[in-house]
């Protein structure tokens, strides 16, 4: 913790339970909770308050220790290295005021580094069309490493798309002044020509799906890139637990390599089960089945079903990543409830359906179609509407609504930084028998 130091830290031996070996106990002696006030100086070249937010620099810090302070200076470092400014360093000062401990942190941001001139050294192998012109275009931008790994990919990609396997790639950084020229040389083996694509293994696939998670053909360039990226979406579809790939000489054709995959399938289907005692319900059970590769389309699809004396569900799902126009998710959710209360019985139905579009990397769009119908019947002598829930009333509804995510965090297990925002637009018209609407800006 950035605000506590550590009095001292003992190890102990001891048996371990059940005398399987022996166990290290670390004993940890908590010292003064310490808060040292932090300024920071130095931040011209960009707008303050997004180096410090970015760069996570807080007011205060828990000591002046190099463990403490160490962490601060890379992260403002990286911040100014992300943006071009890579000569950027932080020093930190540490005085007294009062008998109490301050820290001042003193930026040299350097120049701000741009790109100058990109050379692709090839040898005797011709370039690429294009790639000269594409590679100039990104002369002026600020220098970064980003900025060199995106080169890099760009010339491997290219090279690659025309049938050579790029081994290696080499960068060479020249400085003049406050321009930076590189020298890129990939060393490469070819060009191939790939002649058949091969897949092994026994599984329940349709033809049109494998057509589509390995969108490679014959008689055409070896692109090893396309080849990792097959094997990447083999894997990401779930449909597979195991793809190994191989890239074999054709024999007799010198440079000529086929693609052989060898696909082993996921276990497809999920069987769930449950039974429990509820006062009211009494004797309940669940079964639930889940099939992973639906049809052998790559859908998933789910059928469960809860039973007890008082209440009866059945559920199906649906969940496809490309079924709409071949690009866009699709979700459908089927539900029905017949349920006893104590003084009438219920019956309610609802459909969902949703689909999304990606705007960017954090921002996305959700279209949704909804109905419910909720019905009570059986009414006893001792019904009370008044006594109903919101959930629980007569109702026939329809509704669509859109709602824009924009999400940067930068985890979405452990989250560090970064913000969620949404806003949503619901509608339910008075049209196929809904017996109340609404217009909701969330």
């Amino acid at each position: 913790n950035d605000t506590v130091s550590v009095a001292a830290v003992r190890s102990t031996r001891r048996a371990a339970p059940g005398g399987a070996g022996e166990e290290i106990v670390f004993t940890v002696e908590k010292g003064e909770r310490r808060r040292v006030p932090l300024r920071v100086e130095g931040i011209e070249a960009l707008p303050r308050r997004s180096v410090l937010r970015g760069a996570d620099v807080p007011d205060e810090l828990g000591g002046t220790d190099p463990a403490v302070l160490a962490p601060v200076k890379g992260r403002i470092e990286k911040y100014y290295q992300q943006r071009g400014y890579m000569d950027a360093v932080v020093n930190f000062q540490v005085s007294q005021k009062h008998g109490k401990d301050r820290i001042l942190a003193q930026v040299s941001e350097g120049p701000l580094l741009r790109l100058g001139g990109v050379a692709v050294v090839t040898g005797d192998v011709a370039m690429p069309d294009g790639l000269a012109d594409q590679l100039g275009a990104g002369r002026g931008q600020p220098f970064t490493a980003d900025l060199v790994e995106k080169i890099r990919a760009e010339v491997s990609d290219r090279f690659s798309a025309g049938g050579y396997l790029v081994e290696s790639i080499e960068v060479r950084q020249t400085r003049s002044g406050e321009q930076v020229d590189l020298e890129v040389t990939p060393r490469l083996g070819g060009p191939y020509e790939l002649d058949n694509v091969v897949v092994i293994g026994r599984f329940a696939t349709r033809p049109s799906v494998m057509r589509r998670l390995i969108p490679l053909q014959g008689d055409r360039p070896l692109d090893m890139n396309g080849v990792y990226r097959a094997e990447s979406g083999l894997y990401s579809s779930g449909i597979f637990e195991n793809v190994s790939i191989e890239v074999p000489a054709v024999y007799g054709q010198e440079n000529a390599r086929n693609a052989v995959f060898n696909l082993r399938e996921a276990p497809r289907y999920t069987f769930g089960y449950g039974l429990g005692y509820q006062e009211w319900e009494k004797v309940r059970g669940l079964v639930e089945i889940n099939d992973g590769n639906f049809l052998g389309r790559g859908w998933n699809a789910g059928l469960l079903f809860r039973l007890s004396e008082k209440k009866a569900l059945v559920q199906l799902s649906f969940f496809d990543e490309q079924i709409l126009l071949g690009k866009y998710p699709f979700t459908l959710s089927i539900y029905a409830l017949q349920e006893d209360q104590i003084s009438y019985k219920s019956q309610q139905l609802s459909i969902f359906a949703q689909t999304s579009k990606p705007l960017s990397p954090i921002s996305t769009l959700f279209f949704r179609l909804g109905f419910e119908n909720i019905k009570n019947y059986d009414l006893q002598a001792s019904y009370d509407p008044s006594e109903l829930t919101r959930e629980e009333e007569p109702l026939t509804l329809t509704s669509f609504s859109v709602n824009y995510l924009r999400d940067t965090r930068d985890s979405l297990v452990d989250p560090e930084r970064g913000t969620v925002g949404s806003v949503s637009v619901a509608v339910a018209p008075n049209i196929f028998g809904v017996n109340t609407g609404f217009v909701k800006l969330f």
